[in-house]
């Protein structure tokens, strides 16, 4: 039935049926009477009264009261001075009642269950059990207060506190800030960079979609996105342990330090830090993940009953432990690479390619199998490699390297170092004050230095390095020693050896044996001494070097039919035509090398003289000593 009222101030008493009320205008009295009526005040300070059923009560405009009685009753509140009694008809209200808010901040009367916001506002529950539901897109403040609330926020960047009870908090879209505590409640944060904190309580926070920062205790989960996992510091009592999941993305899981949580990263580069004092266990899964872990009573293990426990499955990415206060820390199996931080000492790796680095600390890392790179940092460190082809580095400090089993590059840095290659092709980068210890056939192994050096017993070749100014002198073996930028002097002692300068004005002198030398560009000086030996020109501008003992017959020049042209064929000494002796140039356009006997030039000329291009002087034989075609020798290329 359908009542209308008039402007004025009406006081209208209803029936038991079922019925519309307009008040229209006016300061208007209403009692809704028996029956589910829906009672609307109009303009005007009204008091409306549902009495008994389940009424619908509309303040309209100006400041009203609503009393919806007895039954399940609903309020429409438009104006910040509307007020909801709510007081019972028969006494009490054992309804369930639902506000609806339109764009005022307003808090539930002690009888009301339900509210439902539209706009920018604030709203608040009550001691009851509560559902608050909020509009889309629009930002909010929602507080259940007391009780087992569930509030969803709708769209918007909403603010949502459950308040005491077991709540359950739904941010659905938007970036949105959900906070509970003292209950077991649930935060679910939907499609937005949300932010769920409950410090108290088994619960589950899931943040859903997007980037999200999760802190509480119970379970949490990251979802989707790069998320910020941090289980809570404060003793739960109750809770075991926390579980706390990333799901997809790049994330961070933080165990904190009143239970033994379990941490899995899921999908994505994400890092896992444990907590202290008690047991953690961590499971970074597919992607690139780091572990930071800090010593509690003994070391890492993957067993049972250790501090922490730490699985990796084989085949699903590169990960790293970074290790705080461990005397002895070993990578567990599947974990790659091992920073070793504040006071921990010594690292072990396993049988994948570790990477592991030390710290400040007088460190002893040891690669075992695999192949390994090992950076000892700070401190007067050890290294080993062990099998297979590792790389290590001493840092700063008085180390130690030993390479093991396999090609070994060795790499000293700052300090007095001891190197010890072991078995393989092994390279060392060593400056004045190291010490290369290497047994004998343990294989062919390089020297790269940037200052003056002898090589140690059982080292085979040495490379300068840089631009100084420096001096090499090899042993006994068959020693490939090669310069650098600077002007330097390379002795190759006994041994077949291959010496070969740089850009410098370089001088090489082979010692006994059959060396070949090589000056490189500059105007270098080569000595054989003992031994047929080869001085070995790649290039004809090359600028001019002095062979300071050459011998014919038993030394040979050695030139490149690649660099050089001019028809040489390799394989062979040039002819005999190709040759001449005593004039400046050549007689004919045979001739290639022409040869003055008084000086001892030799001039190398592309075309003979036939074409008339410059000869270009490659050497200066000292003593002028005898020259035949049989002395220079062609080879293919440098």
């Amino acid at each position: 039935m359908a009542i209308t009222l008039t402007e004025g101030n009406d006081t209208f008493q209803g029936t038991d049926l079922n019925e519309g009320i307009n008040a229209l205008g006016g300061n208007d009295t209403v009692l809704g009477g028996g029956g589910n009526d829906t009672i609307s005040g109009g303009d005007g300070n009204d008091s409306l009264e549902g009495q008994i059923g389940d009424d619908v009560l509309t303040g309209g405009e100006g400041n009203d009261t609503l009393d919806g009685g007895n039954g399940n009753d609903t309020y429409h509140v438009d104006n910040p001075g509307d007020v909801i009694v709510n007081s019972g008809f028969l006494g009490t209200d054992p309804g369930i009642d639902t506000v609806l808010v339109f764009h005022v901040d307003f808090t539930l009367g002690d009888q009301q269950e339900n509210l439902s916001v539209t706009g920018d506002v604030k709203v608040a529950g009550n001691d009851k059990d509560n559902l608050i539901i909020g509009e889309l897109f629009r930002d909010k403040e929602l507080l259940g207060n007391a009780g087992n609330d569930t509030i969803n926020s709708g769209g918007g960047n909403d603010t949502v506190d459950g308040g005491l009870g077991n709540d359950s908090l739904d941010g659905e879209s938007g970036d949105d800030s959900l906070r509970d505590r003292f209950g077991n409640d649930t935060l679910l944060g939907g499609n937005g960079n949300d932010t769920l904190e409950d410090l108290l309580g088994n619960n589950i926070l899931d943040g859903g979609n997007n980037n999200d920062q999760i802190k509480g205790t119970g379970t949490l989960i990251g979802g989707e996105g790069d998320d910020n996992l941090i289980s809570s510091t404060i003793d739960a009592g109750n809770i075991p342990g926390n579980f706390l999941d990333g799901g997809n993305g790049n994330d961070s899981l933080t165990s904190g330090a009143k239970s033994a949580d379990t941490l899995i990263g899921g999908n994505g580069n994400d890092t896992l830090i444990a907590g202290l004092p008690d047991a953690d266990t961590l499971q970074g899964g597919i992607g690139d993940d780091t572990y930071e872990l800090t010593a509690n009573t003994a070391p890492i293990s993957t067993a049972p009953g250790s501090p922490d426990v730490l699985t990796e499955f084989a085949g699903q990415g590169t990960d790293t432990v970074k290790a705080t206060g461990f005397n002895n820390f070993t990578l567990p199996a599947n974990v790659e690479n091992l920073v070793l931080l504040g006071t921990s000492f010594n690292g072990t790796g396993n049988t994948r390619n570790n990477e592991m680095t030390g710290n400040d600390q007088n460190n002893r890392i040891e690669g075992l199998a695999g192949n390994d790179t090992l950076v000892g940092a700070g401190g007067n460190d050890i290294l080993s490699g062990g099998d297979d082809a590792d790389v290590l580095d001493g840092g700063s400090g008085n180390d130690n390297l030993t390479g093991g089993n396999g090609d070994d590059s060795l790499t000293g840095g700052k300090g007095r170092d001891t190197f010890t290659g072991g078995l393989g092709n092994d390279t060392f980068v060593v400056d004045a004050d190291d010490i290369i210890v290497e047994a004998a056939n343990a294989g062919t192994d390089t020297v790269i230095s940037t200052v003056t050096r002898t090589m140690a017993s059982n080292l085979e070749n040495l490379i300068q390095q840089g631009s100084g100014h420096i001096k090499t002198f090899g042993n006994i073996l068959s020693n490939q020693i090669t310069g650098n930028l600077g002007n330097n002097q390379i002795e190759g002692n006994d041994g077949n050896d291959l010496l070969q300068g740089s850009a410098g004005q370089d001088t090489l002198i082979g010692g006994n044996g059959k060396d070949t030398l090589i000056g490189g560009l500059g105007s270098d000086i080569l000595q054989g001494n003992a031994g047929s030996d080869r001085f070995q020109f790649n290039a004809p501008n090359e600028r001019v070097d002095r062979i300071v003992d050459f011998f014919s017959g038993t030394d040979k020049i050695v030139v490149s039919a690649s660099t050089f042209g001019g028809g040489l064929v390799a394989g062979e000494p040039i002819a005999a035509n190709q040759l001449r002796a005593f004039d400046a140039r050549g007689a004919s356009e045979t001739a290639r090398f022409i040869y003055n006997r008084f000086n001892g030039t030799l001039i190398f000329d592309a075309d003979g003289a036939g074409l008339g291009l410059a000869g270009v002087t490659i050497a200066k034989l000292q003593g002028s000593p005898s020259l035949t075609n049989t002395d220079i020798v062609v080879i293919t290329q440098p």
